[in-house]
């Protein structure tokens, strides 16, 4: 398409009959066509959908999770990062003919941060067993004990002993001098 002046001009017109001045600059601008299509892989088969640039991912997700039968969390994902449900392809730059994969939604785990902040590992002696239990050395002791009763599945108040103290259950265990690999009593 040509335009003069912000004006387009018929693609069909002949050069001559749009009264062009010589040396005249023309801008050339491509113009988009309305189909907007997208290549999804669906269960392992390739599919062409022609979508609506504006339609939020989340409505194409549940229209292919319809047509496919699919009865678990999925996800679509463009060059390995997950896209937005509630945003629109164009809000996320996704341009026609784009390659995408709907996916089984991969299962949010606990991360463990140790950029900043290491992990210690603390040992707990209930009578001639021991567990092991990975715990910041920022988390106060009742997160500790917390910790204990789900690994043991203990369901009593219990305390928790080190270097013959009683730990207070609303300090750090940093504050309490435990660090990596130090054994905790606990008492019944």
């Amino acid at each position: 398409m040509y335009s003069i002046q912000r004006l387009d001009l018929n693609p069909q017109e002949i050069i001559e009959q749009c009264r062009l001045n010589d040396n005249e600059i023309l801008d050339v601008v491509v113009k988009q066509t309305d189909q907007f299509f997208l290549i999804i892989s669906v269960l392992g088969n390739d599919i062409q959908v022609e979508v609506d640039q504006d339609q939020k991912v989340f409505e194409l997700m549940d229209e292919l999770k319809i047509a496919y039968k699919i009865n678990y969390p999925t996800e679509l994902v463009f060059n390995q990062i997950q896209l937005l449900p509630d945003k629109s392809f164009k809000q996320q730059n996704i341009l026609s003919n784009s390659y995408l994969i709907l996916r089984q939604k991969q299962a949010v785990t606990k991360l463990k941060i140790t950029q900043g902040l290491n992990l210690i590992i603390v040992k707990v002696r209930d009578g001639m067993n021991m567990i092991q239990i990975e715990i910041a050395p920022t988390a106060t002791v009742q997160d500790l004990e917390r910790k204990v009763k789900e690994k043991t599945g203990i369901n009593f108040n219990f305390t928790l002993q080190f270097n013959m103290k009683f730990l207070s259950p609303y300090l750090s265990l940093a504050q309490q001098g435990i660090k990596n690999n130090c054994e905790v009593i606990l008492l019944r």
